[in-house]
């Protein structure tokens, strides 16, 4: 698998970086009974496209990389690239989706959408 050379910081990063921002405030703004769905079209993007659509368009194809890995490294920190698959492709989602069920639900705060 080849890796694209690419643009740290550049236009793709920045629209990497709202797409992030906006999963990690979806439960604010998604409810809660949507979201199963919106986790699985991520797993089904994965599936289908071999990985991250905007991951992909920024680096290319390649198995050693991700968007989290690349840039927390570039920052300085050092975290294996399997660590960090595992907590953004599992946990995270997980987390997720328990803090919009119990911000909306047990708590009652309404979703936007």
């Amino acid at each position: 698998m080849s890796e694209k050379k690419h643009c740290d910081f550049g236009p793709v990063f920045w629209i990497h970086l709202l797409y992030i921002a906006l999963i990690y405030t979806s439960p604010l703004w998604l409810n809660w009974k949507i979201m199963p769905l919106a986790i699985g079209v991520v797993y089904f993007q994965w599936f289908f496209f071999g990985g991250c659509v905007l991951t992909i368009w920024e680096f290319g194809r390649t198995e050693h990389n991700s968007f989290y890995w690349y840039y927390l490294n570039r920052l300085g920190f050092k975290f294996s690239l399997k660590k960090v698959n595992l907590f953004t492709d599992y946990l995270a989602p997980s987390l997720i989706f328990i803090f919009a069920f119990t911000w909306q639900f047990i708590f009652g705060h309404a979703a936007w959408l």
